[in-house]
């Protein structure tokens, strides 16, 4: 036990990095398409995001679950990592030149088919894309599968970097020599290749040069060998139950793309109008809306591994502690940013975006969208605890239940001329709201009994709507009487988090070990939260209560 008590840090340490790259990859993505917007514009923006959701279902198929199986292969024998490695390289690599192959071959046909010709240059830019990313992933997974997380976490940020630098180097230049929309909109998706070489070219020199730093090559003896036929079968059967849970997921994406180019053409909308608003939904709406749920994976991946420890030793008050906490934390994030992200949605969008046109016609779609927040944070940590509760085949289950009423109500809703593209953030909502349902349905039958959580969720939302609503009353306010600047936007957000943050401490709901869990800095949050913490500590765990009497 000592061991296992001593590896846990590191591996939480780990996921944390890989946590915080995801969420600085988000907001660069983020900050990616604000100017890329501007260069492009909505119509542009159209051409590229339609070829970005074809790269991004391919690079799932191709890399959601190998990385994880190959790390998984080299963990179990690491004296055998470099023949694995060579095993695998090879069906990377395979996977790549034919993913990137055939986007490039038929981009007529799929930018045809998904109602978006014109997409198809874009699609051919993003082609090369999918071959390097697939031998970063082989690296990738070779360094996790040693528990090093770092090469993991510095190429994504790489390619994320490339990816905004090189896209808008090149579309500016095409754009001044005076090209036609696609051709810029596709010197533009040129970053994302670019952006994946940089990454595959940081870890390829990374493993080089560790390779070179080992006196010598560690090699099985003879006998442990295993041919490569066999690496390859264990390879592929660990990779696909995970594939298909996250491919289910991004294909989903895809038919909405799809869904969304063709059914609004049914309701009178022109191809070139559906595309302006298509780009403008999928590059202003949705990258703000996903920036939350990114967040709460840095909170539920740490818990999972600790929940998985306390059920082996038989610790009922740790893994209360660990359940309460995740729940807990969740909502401190997602119930304040679903009613502000409803509330504010065009201030937001007008701060980050300027005086672009489609504000007016984005703002309506990013509050619906504000909706699915709640659900779509709660729905990462329990899909998270159902694999501690090694309950894999849950989360997929609710996936696919999820996504066919969302494409079943996204076709009937778009082609509604009273409806519109609202359909498509109303048709997300039913799809986390239908996934949670079902993931606690079963979780019930495994999470231990805390009326304590119920009362927290409560006081969390009463202090979420106070916060929110006096702040969007100042602010309606102020915007009537005052013609505020874009940026006048930022001191209400401000008081808004200070307001929240004040009822969350008076109301006693965070407590010393919520931060403890996630933080070093223990002493500092002490003198502040003590004395809203409930001072006989009978709802708290026995970990809990000894931390808190401890000097």
């Amino acid at each position: 036990m000592g061991e296992r008590t001593r590896g846990r840090p590191t591996f939480l340490s780990g996921v944390f990095l890989l946590s915080l790259s995801a969420m600085l990859v988000k907001v660069t993505g983020l900050l990616t398409k604000i100017p890329m917007m501007r260069l492009l514009g909505a119509a542009g923006m159209g051409y590229y995001n339609t070829a970005y959701e074809v790269y991004v279902f391919l690079f799932v198929l191709s890399t959601a679950g190998l990385p994880v199986a190959l790390s998984i292969l080299i963990s179990e024998r690491r004296e055998e990592r470099l023949r694995i490695l060579r095993a695998a390289a090879g069906l990377f690599a395979a996977l790549g030149v034919l993913g990137g192959g055939l986007t490039w071959l038929f981009a007529d046909v799929l930018a045809a088919r998904m109602g978006n010709p014109p997409a198809a240059a874009c699609m051919r830019a993003v082609a090369p894309a999918v071959l390097f990313v697939c031998l970063a992933a082989a690296l990738r997974g070779y360094y996790q599968g040693l528990g090093d997380m770092r090469p993991t976490a510095v190429s994504q940020i790489l390619e994320a970097l490339g990816k905004l630098t090189l896209g808008l180097l090149l579309a500016a230049a095409a754009r001044r020599r005076g090209l036609p929309l696609p051709a810029v909109a596709a010197a533009g998706a040129m970053g994302l290749s670019g952006g994946t070489a940089l990454s595959f070219l940081y870890l390829a020199s990374r493993f080089a040069a560790d390779r070179m730093r080992e006196c010598r090559g560690v090699e099985a003896s003879a006998e442990d060998r295993r041919p490569a036929r066999r690496v390859l079968r264990r390879l592929i059967t660990l990779a696909v139950p995970i594939t298909l849970s996250t491919g289910v997921v991004t294909l989903t994406r895809l038919l909405d793309t799809v869904l969304i180019l063709r059914r609004l053409q049914a309701c009178g909308y022109t191809e070139a109008a559906v595309n302006r608003l298509y780009g403008a939904y999928s590059t202003m709406a949705v990258p703000i809306y996903s920036l939350l749920p990114a967040l709460i994976g840095a909170v539920a991946l740490p818990l999972v591994p600790g929940i998985t420890h306390a059920r082996e030793v038989g610790d009922g008050a740790g893994e209360r502690e660990i359940v309460g906490t995740a729940f807990r934390l969740t909502l401190l994030l997602a119930l304040p940013a679903a009613p502000a992200l409803s509330a504010f949605s065009t201030p937001i969008l007008r701060l980050l975006f300027g005086g672009e046109e489609t504000v007016a016609a984005v703002a309506p779609l990013l509050s619906l969208l504000g909706t699915s927040v709640l659900p779509a944070c709660l729905v990462t940590v329990t899909g998270a605890m159902l694999q501690a509760y090694r309950r894999p085949h849950v989360p997929l289950i609710s996936a696919l239940v999820g996504s066919a009423l969302k494409l079943i109500s996204a076709w009937i809703l778009l082609a509604l001329p009273r409806v519109g593209m609202a359909g498509v953030p109303i048709s997300s909502l039913i799809c986390h709201g239908t996934v949670l349902l079902i993931d606690l349905a079963v979780l019930r039958h495994y999470l231990p009994a805390e009326r304590q959580r119920g009362r927290d969720a409560w006081r969390i939302l009463a202090a979420a709507l106070l916060s929110v609503g006096a702040t969007l009353a100042l602010w309606r306010a102020l915007a009537s009487r005052l013609a505020l600047p874009p940026a006048a936007f930022l001191p209400a957000v401000l008081l808004c988090v200070l307001l929240y943050g004040a009822l969350i401490l008076r109301l006693g709901v965070l407590r010393e070990a919520d931060v403890a869990r996630f933080s070093h800095g223990k002493s500092a949050f002490r003198r502040l939260l003590r004395p809203h913490t409930p001072a006989s500590g009978a709802d708290l765990p026995k970990k809990a209560k000894k931390f808190l009497k401890t000097p």
